[in-house]
């Protein structure tokens, strides 16, 4: 199998036009504009590598980050936005007082020798916490995995390729609450699992867990 790829890039470093930090080193970031060309010869489905790899206009902001006056810290990292091979982070915080981070990205994988057959999953994440009062912690989070596609395997009894096509949906949740003290800690949470599968019957599942 061959594999060509051309990849054309212009990259800016940033210094972002927001209110002059304390110190010069507390912003800083990098934006990539470029194209991907590939060419590729063979079987599509024997090259993990390839797999989730895209044609196409790139547009991507590498560690980027940001700290205001007030102590708020903000930090990006933005993957091919432009592409359906994205992988997207951004978080927010303030130290004692809150926390938020955001994630996003998606994956082909290719069975068929010609493309034909792939799967497509996509996961969609975010996490927070909230200090409200002292020695009191508030948090939560989610998770979503969307997965669709058609599976391709080859049987050397068979003269025909099984295709099996599955889509589901997988989403979890959680909150809770922590307390401390002098070394000492309380925590409860509530988790919550759902998966829903849109093929088969029966597989469906609901799960509910609360610790302390």
């Amino acid at each position: 199998m061959k594999r060509y790829q051309i990849s054309l890039f212009l990259v800016i470093t940033l210094f972002i036009s927001l209110p002059a930090p304390a110190a010069a080193d507390e912003a800083d970031g990098r934006f990539r504009l470029g194209y991907i060309f590939t060419d590729e010869e063979g079987s599509l489905g024997v090259n993990q590598e390839t797999y989730n790899l895209y044609d196409g206009f790139i547009m991507s902001l590498e560690n980027a980050r940001y700290m205001f006056d007030n102590g708020v810290n903000l930090r990006a990292n933005l993957i091919n936005t432009t592409l359906d091979n994205r992988n997207l982070d951004f978080s927010a915080s303030k130290a004692k007082l809150f926390s938020l981070s955001i994630h996003h990205d998606q994956y082909r994988r290719i069975y068929g020798a010609d493309g034909a057959n792939f799967t497509d999953r996509k996961s969609n994440s975010w996490r927070v916490s909230i200090d409200p009062i002292k020695y009191l912690k508030l948090f939560g989070g989610y998770h979503r995995t969307d997965k669709k596609g058609e599976n391709l395997f080859l049987f050397e009894e068979i003269s025909s390729p099984v295709k099996l096509y599955s889509e589901y949906t997988h989403s979890s949740f959680n909150a809770g609450a922590q307390g401390y003290y002098q070394r000492r800690t309380a925590r409860v949470e509530f988790r919550r699992s759902d998966f829903t599968d849109d093929v088969r019957l029966g597989f469906d599942r609901e799960a509910n867990a609360f610790k302390a």
